[in-house]
């Protein structure tokens, strides 16, 4: 599996069983290959929790730079 099909996969967050939520994105995307929950589990292991670092990181530095989103504070006292 790629990374990006990992991440993706973990992302998504399904309240599902594991290989449902494994079936239906191979179906969805009509892949031509089958993913075990085994071979799933084994590919998320191999992430560094440092992946998920830089995607918060570069999320939050673009929300900052965008200067058309109203960023409102007052009441959070």
């Amino acid at each position: 599996m790629s990374f990006i099909t990992v991440f993706i996969l973990i992302l998504r967050n399904s309240v599902k069983s594991l290989q449902v939520m494994l079936n239906e994105f191979v179906l969805h995307n009509k892949k031509d290959f089958t993913v075990t929950a085994s071979a799933f589990t084994q590919a998320r292991q191999k992430l560094k929790h440092t992946a998920f670092i830089e995607l918060n990181d570069g999320t939050v530095s673009k929300y900052y730079e965008d200067p058309e989103i109203k960023r409102d504070y007052t009441g959070l006292d």
